[in-house]
């Protein structure tokens, strides 16, 4: 009598400790469960650090690019203008060249037409004659 009333029935006990027995068992697996979500995301920041580190070599990789890429082109105009200004001068020695070759050959012709004119007053004259075929250039003939 005395004691009866707070007992409680086998029943309700075995109820009891399946009840805890099945809190503890989900208690655990949301604790395992909570042990990957917490190495991922150790996971992710170890990754995304990671991320950070490749996008900032990457951008200073573009910047590195960006400098040489300048560089280039500057030395690229530097070399096009050393290479128009040797065209010109190529150009105008080879008309200077051209020049020059005529005058000779002006001289040249005159010369023959002195020595052609005073045949009479020498008598090297045969030698004066040939002697500017044997030293000009075939090429200037």
């Amino acid at each position: 009598m005395f004691g009866n009333k707070n007992r409680m029935k086998p029943e309700e006990i075995e109820n009891m400790k399946e009840q805890l027995e099945q809190k503890e068992d989900f208690f655990n697996r949301v604790a395992a469960i909570r042990g990957m979500c917490e190495a991922n995301i150790s996971e992710i920041s170890s990754s995304r650090k990671q991320t950070d580190e490749n996008l900032n070599q990457i951008a200073r990789n573009v910047d590195n690019v960006i400098g040489q890429s300048i560089e280039s082109i500057e030395m690229q105009a530097t070399l096009t203008g050393d290479i128009r200004q040797i065209t010109d001068n190529l150009a105008s020695t080879n008309e200077e060249y051209l020049k020059l070759v005529e005058r000779i050959r002006e001289d040249g012709n005159s010369l023959m037409k002195m020595v052609d004119g005073n045949k009479h007053y020498t008598t090297p004259s045969k030698f004066i004659k040939e002697y500017p075929n044997k030293t000009q250039p075939q090429h200037l003939l």
